[in-house]
């Protein structure tokens, strides 16, 4: 008998609640969560990168939840999960597939990759063909639930070992220690041993997890591959919708970066004890954790973490001023990912200059700027009706107020977007490791800003999705009904095109003049305009990371 999704959710949650629970139990004055890892920072950063990730599943399936709700099934299916042909052709110019929504039981898909595995031990290999048409398992809310539950359960679950091998010599009583000084000795080693391996086969295991089996998760890769190879293809809404996304991922990219060079550092960084036995920041000292002091990872790894995100959305939004032949909106678009970019990596390069009224300024009127563009262009929430500013009257959430709590949420989380993309530690042109903001800053908003900007993108997200479905079906909003769901195959995945009419409603300042226009220039004279901005970009963060003394 085949449990029920909403039982399988209450069970794993009481799972959840359970190890949660035993963790609590275990705090005291000398051991807790937070004791444990502030002894190994590596660790700390494993555990941090995992559970932002998990933040993100959760919010996943909560937004799948809602859309299945107002907007319907088929709709999500047409705008975000039609299948890539792998050969790397666009959906626009492949034989495209609407397959049907299909309810995913992890036992199932357990049974089905093992019946895969044994047809390529009996055959060798599957026929190409009958690979690629395969049927595609799309994700639903209480699938992504029980994926999102199931690795917070092992995440905690393997945190709990880890505060548990963490215990060393302040466990035990200053009589303990003093009677016996060999015996603290072998477990103060016990312990600087073993904690640091669990949150090593967590990430590990979880990186065998995203990649295998290798059938049922490439079509995910292939779609993050369509996002990251702007500008070589038409850019559809899911390809600019994943990049979005990606780009409010920036700190667990870093974290993970971190952890790959920190793995690859081997024995002598798995068991450093520099990280339990001081501060190193603000220190030249020799005794600096190898991880820490390297010039690689700070200046070069961890800033490409930081702005690639911004590059690929940056270029797709080239990629479409190139297709449509128009400047406005897409340029204005990239001129905000553009912006976003340069306060970062001036941020980073020149760390100074966050003090500055310069760079402060520069900061705020981006925001703010990215703020318009929410409300005006990527939600086209206002019109102006009647010399006076109004929700749009097409709207697919019943509730008024949530267009409004989503609006003010994301006023408030908009400055965590800029400021995630800062890595909160640099190294300075003298090889010290510095922190990126004050001791303030750091200590109030640092735990917060990565989940933060996770939550404001799936706020930001309801809206966008709602409005990107309002946009393409206004005329056939019967289909939205929970009565109907048949627009399955009427639905594909075309290049994002902006309907002008209905942007001069929105900002009631912006109409397609012929200098906003690119028709009556050629191939090369478009290229050669959009190479100048894609130049620019990189020249700008060249500057800053020159005058820093990088490069």
């Amino acid at each position: 008998m085949v449990e029920s999704p909403s039982r399988s959710l209450f069970k794993k949650a009481g799972f959840v609640f359970t190890i949660a629970l035993s963790l609590w139990a275990i705090t005291d004055e000398n051991i807790s969560v937070g004791k444990a890892l502030q002894q190994h920072e590596p660790s700390l950063r494993v555990f941090r990168s995992l559970l932002e990730v998990n933040l993100l599943f959760f919010c996943t399936a909560a937004a799948l939840f809602v859309w299945s709700k107002t907007i319907g099934q088929s709709t999500i299916e047409a705008l975000l999960f039609q299948p890539l042909k792998l050969s790397g052709a666009h959906p626009e110019n492949a034989d495209r597939h609407v397959y049907a929504m299909t309810e995913v039981n992890d036992d199932e898909v357990l049974q089905e990759d093992d019946a895969l595995d044994a047809d390529y031990a009996s055959d060798g290999e599957v026929d190409r063909q009958e690979d690629l048409d395969e049927k595609l398992y799309i994700p639903t809310a209480a699938s992504v639930a029980n994926a999102a539950l199931n690795m917070l359960f092992t995440i905690l679950v393997v945190l709990f070992l880890f505060t548990l091998s963490s215990i060393s010599t302040a466990k035990h009583s200053v009589e303990e220690v003093a009677s016996n000084t060999n015996s603290s000795g072998l477990w103060d080693l016990f312990s600087r041993v073993t904690a640091p391996v669990f949150p090593l086969l967590l990430f590990l295991y979880f990186l065998l997890r995203a990649i295998f089996p290798w059938r049922r998760k490439r079509s995910f890769w292939a779609v993050v591959f369509m996002t990251m190879s702007a500008p070589w293809h038409p850019v559809d809404f899911r390809d600019g919708f994943i990049g979005d996304i990606i780009t409010s991922s920036v700190r667990p990219m870093q974290d993970i970066a971190f952890t790959v060079f920190y793995i690859l550092s081997g024995l002598r960084g798995w068991w450093s004890r520099e990280y339990r036995d001081g501060n190193f920041i603000d220190s030249a000292d020799a005794s600096v954790p190898a991880m820490e002091r390297s010039w690689l990872l700070h200046t070069v790894v961890l800033p490409m973490c930081m702005v690639s995100p911004l590059w690929w959305r940056f270029l797709q939004n080239l990629r479409q001023s190139y297709d449509s032949k128009q400047r406005w909106p897409h340029l204005g678009n990239a001129l905000k990912y553009c912006f976003a970019a340069q306060i970062a990596m001036f941020g980073v390069f020149n760390p100074d200059q966050k003090k500055s009224v310069l760079w402060l300024t520069s900061f705020v009127g981006a925001t703010l700027y990215q703020l318009w563009w929410d409300i005006f262009m990527d939600w086209c929430l206002l019109v102006r009706v009647d010399e006076r500013w109004k929700l749009r009257s097409t709207r697919l959430y019943t509730k008024t107020s949530v267009y409004w709590i989503i609006c003010g949420a994301n006023l408030v989380l908009r400055f965590c977007w800029t400021l995630s993309f800062v890595p909160p530690r640099y190294l300075n042109a003298s090889g010290v490791l510095k922190e990126s903001f004050s001791g303030d800053v750091k200590n109030i908003l640092g735990p917060f800003i990565a989940s933060a900007e996770i939550v404001r993108r799936a706020l930001w997200g309801l809206l966008r999705f709602e409005w990107e479905a309002t946009k393409r079906y206004s005329d056939r909003k019967s289909s939205f009904d929970e009565s109907q769901d048949g627009l399955r195959n009427e639905i594909e995945l075309t290049p994002m095109k902006i309907k002008q009419d209905e942007y001069r409603k929105s900002s009631n300042a912006f109409s397609v003049g012929h200098s906003w226009k690119m028709s009556s220039m050629n191939e090369v004279q478009i290229i050669g305009e959009l190479g100048v901005y894609a130049t620019a970009f990189w020249l700008i963060g060249t500057l800053a990371a020159a005058h820093r003394g990088t490069l």
